[in-house]
């Protein structure tokens, strides 16, 4: 890749991976990288996550899911958010003090 024929990676590891994406400046596309060559993204493009991926990505909807129910009920709730609250401010006291040891 010469510098003045394509723009840099928005996702860059080390050499060209499978998954990378950078923009064209000569057709003004967004291209992904196959493993073999770049694909104009708008033709079939298949990015995979690995099982750890997966299970991360798996993880942070739970945890976005919980994150919304707690706030419903708090708002529902006067009683649960005083308690949510408290408990978040002992959690912050307790790694402090954690951090400070």
């Amino acid at each position: 890749m010469t510098v003045g024929d394509y723009g840099k990676p928005y996702v860059a590891n080390s050499g060209q991976s499978s998954g990378e994406l950078r923009r064209n400046v000569n057709t003004q596309q967004i291209e992904a990288f196959n493993g073999v060559t770049w694909i104009p993204v708008g033709q079939h493009v298949h990015v995979g996550l690995s099982s750890e991926g997966l299970e991360i990505m798996l993880w942070v909807q739970k945890k976005m899911r919980e994150e919304a129910e707690m706030e419903e009920l708090c708002a529902k709730h006067p009683a649960i958010k005083d308690l949510h609250s408290k408990l978040e401010f002992t959690k912050r006291l307790v790694k402090r003090n954690k951090d400070s040891v």
